[in-house]
């Protein structure tokens, strides 16, 4: 299943999307637990893939510590992307439909390559 977290749902995604606040954090928990043994007494992994959806919002210049996830320079989005890595996300995908300052075809396709040279 996919859930989709964002200001607007993905169109045809509508049932599965989780609104979000415009320039606003959120943070997701995953709480599995039941009591019973066999769930302590063996190695248990969830059938679970990490799969992280950002938007993309690139800067002339470093935003610094402050600066929201992918957020700031390409140095500092790329550093991003080494820490998703980092957690074990299966998949991580960029969607700048919703990312800031993108209007018009042309600013979809201008942050698509700037996608595309960071991965």
């Amino acid at each position: 299943m996919d859930v989709d977290f964002g200001p607007q749902a993905p169109v045809g995604k509508e049932t599965n999307g989780v609104q979000t606040m415009p320039g606003r954090g959120w943070n997701t928990i995953l709480r599995l637990s039941s009591p019973l043994e066999p769930w302590l007494d063996r190695p248990w992994r969830p059938a679970l893939e990490m799969v992280v959806r950002a938007n993309l919002a690139i800067t002339s210049r470093p935003l610094g510590k402050e600066r929201w996830v992918f957020a700031g320079a390409r140095e500092e989005t790329q550093s991003d992307i080494q820490a998703v890595r980092a957690l074990g996300a299966h998949e991580l995908v960029f969607d700048a439909t919703f990312s800031p300052g993108v209007e018009t075809e042309g600013d979809f396709l201008k942050i698509a390559e700037e996608m595309r040279l960071m991965v």
